[in-house]
């Protein structure tokens, strides 16, 4: 059965797009399983990608994975490699404004508008809410739902925003393979850190299958046919530091995330994210 890749939340650039789809073509090489690589660009809606009951290896934010009544199967977790992720399967949502703005601080930019992408979205709103609630913060106009980092941009630099977020794994690739974009913003305060999007096969999808996926995504071993490193530092791989690391990168279960103003507590882990397989990717 021929099952779907993507990685539309992280194909930032299309040179950056292709390079995913020739990793993704050789863990399904290594995997002996095999992957097609599925297009759902914007504004087609991310849960209908992760309803699919045919995916292989896709990106799915952390949220609606951890809140999901039917769990998808976790395969690995990319470890971005800027020295603020600390070497762990985590990100932030980056506030940003213009570059050319006045704005200083954040409370500067209280009072004006804020952009937004999609509820279920974590960087995108959940963080940038719970971020806001421990400030008292008063936005006159939460523009949205803006859907993509991409969109995020273009209403900053449109002045349809002040201020707007980020997934900071976005905005580091960004620096590296769009830094004429990445140079009109302007970081201006950064939330705390939650696990990363992960990637995911359906349900479905046998157990032998997705053990051989796992294995291709993380070896113990170097591979003897591993992705040609131009491939990787395209797409933002650090393959051969993941040598250096165990196969699996064990994330605390009781550590709370996923943080709403809106309700008391916070969520926690599922368990299936307990055991998820770290994959390393990131900035070389």
């Amino acid at each position: 059965m021929m099952l779907a890749a993507n990685a539309r939340m992280y194909a930032v650039t299309p040179t950056v797009k292709a390079a995913w789809q020739e990793l993704f073509a050789w863990v399904a090489q290594d995997a002996g399983v095999p992957l097609a690589y599925l297009d759902h660009a914007a504004p087609a809606p991310l849960e209908a990608l992760w309803e699919r009951g045919d995916l292989g290896a896709a990106f799915m934010c952390g949220f609606p994975f951890a809140s999901a009544a039917v769990k998808q199967q976790a395969l690995a977790a990319p470890i971005p490699s800027p020295p603020r992720y600390g070497g762990k399967p985590q990100y932030c949502t980056d506030l940003v404004v213009r570059a050319d703005s006045a704005f200083v601080r954040l409370s500067d930019t209280f009072g004006g508008r804020i952009g937004w992408t999609v509820e279920h979205s974590q960087s995108g709103y959940r963080a940038v809410r719970n971020h806001l609630a421990l400030r008292d913060a008063r936005y006159a106009e939460w523009v949205g739902p803006l859907v993509t980092p991409r969109r995020v941009i273009d209403a900053l630099l449109a002045g349809e925003i002040e201020v707007g977020p980020l997934d900071s794994y976005v905005h580091d690739l960004l620096r590296r393979h769009e830094p004429e974009t990445a140079a009109k913003l302007r970081v201006i305060e950064s939330t705390a850190m939650t696990p990363i999007p992960l990637l995911v096969a359906s349900p479905g999808v046998a157990d032998d299958a997705v053990a051989r996926l796992r294995n291709a995504l993380c070896p113990a071993m170097p591979r003897p046919n591993w992705p040609r490193r131009s491939t990787c530092c395209c797409c933002c791989v650090s393959l051969r530091s993941m040598w250096r690391i165990t196969t699996c990168c064990w994330i605390e279960r009781e550590r709370p995330i996923f943080p709403s103003p809106r309700v008391s507590g916070c969520r926690r882990h599922d368990d299936r994210i307990d055991t998820l397989c770290a994959h390393r990717l990131g900035l070389a």
